[in-house]
């Protein structure tokens, strides 16, 4: 299988809006962007712009064979000021080059200073300075795991958003990508926003597999 950017194969910089940026709290770097001279170009301005307006960047490395095709502009992106990283654990090996999720998420940590390593039904680890933890995740039937990264990511960003702490975000991303991968298909079919006191505090349920 491989995958379709679809629309996003055509964007450039010129999609880049930095007023919108500027109203944000993140900006959200797709790396799959990043396997095209014009996505890559929209990348780094966007990267700029949230720099210039103290804006917080945050990537996501997308896949094992696009993080080792395109390695030296992911390199180039965070060296040039990625403050939060969102990956699964195949995506941090391949990245890192480390030999377990562990390492390659304190080398991670090293170099963004915070990154979510997401090890599917484990959970989640958090790396946040020199501190590293694993933040459980949930026993369910996954039928379609479509989705999960950015489900992740956008459940801990909403907590980040709300400052929340690291590990409390990672708790509402697990529970979103529990959600995503328990149904067919990349969206998720309930509104999380109202749940999050009971994600928190562990009183809501994933809804049983369909």
């Amino acid at each position: 299988m491989n995958t379709f950017l679809g629309a996003s194969g055509s964007m450039g910089p010129r999609q880049v809006d930095e007023e919108t940026i500027g109203n944000s709290r993140f900006v959200y770097i797709e790396g799959y962007l990043l396997t095209t001279d014009e996505g890559f170009a929209a990348c780094e301005l966007a990267l700029t712009a949230a720099k210039a307006q103290d804006v917080a960047v945050s990537l996501t490395l997308s896949d094992p064979f696009v993080v080792g095709a395109f390695q030296s502009r992911f390199d180039r992106l965070i060296d040039s000021g990625v403050d939060l990283l969102f990956c699964n654990e195949d995506e941090a090996l391949a990245l890192t080059g480390r030999d377990d999720r562990t390492k390659a998420a304190t080398a991670l940590s090293e170099r963004v200073g915070r990154a979510f390593v997401t090890c599917g039904s484990d959970g989640a680890l958090v790396c946040s300075g020199n501190e590293l933890q694993l933040v459980p995740g949930h026993a369910i039937k996954a039928v379609d795991t479509t989705g999960a990264g950015d489900s992740f990511a956008g459940g801990a960003l909403f907590g980040l958003a709300r400052d929340l702490a690291p590990d409390a975000a990672a708790k509402l991303g697990n529970y979103a990508a529990a959600c995503v991968v328990s149904a067919y298909g990349p969206r998720l079919q309930l509104e999380l926003s109202k749940r999050t006191d009971a994600i928190l505090s562990g009183n809501a349920p994933v809804p049983a597999s369909s």
